[in-house]
């Protein structure tokens, strides 16, 4: 499950990064990597390594959409 999203950046024209915190459960230690999305076409491209459920996730938490849906609309 989605814990913790440390940062999200869309600097680099065209792609979003987000630093993430996942966890199986409560008591595990979080599991942390750095998701990409890349601009194609006119849709974003998820790039990570996460399961179709985690990028479901990734996707709905508030800093993350907004990235994509701001980002989406300057281009």
């Amino acid at each position: 499950m989605l814990k913790r999203v440390y940062w999200v950046s869309d600097k680099l024209p065209g792609v979003v990064t987000a630093g993430v915190g996942f966890r199986a459960d409560e008591d595990a230690p979080y599991e942390r990597s750095i998701e990409r999305w890349e601009k194609e076409g006119e849709v974003w491209a998820y790039k990570g390594t996460q399961s179709p459920e985690r990028q479901r996730q990734l996707e709905s938490h508030p800093f993350i959409h907004a990235k994509l849906e701001g980002a989406a609309a300057e281009r």
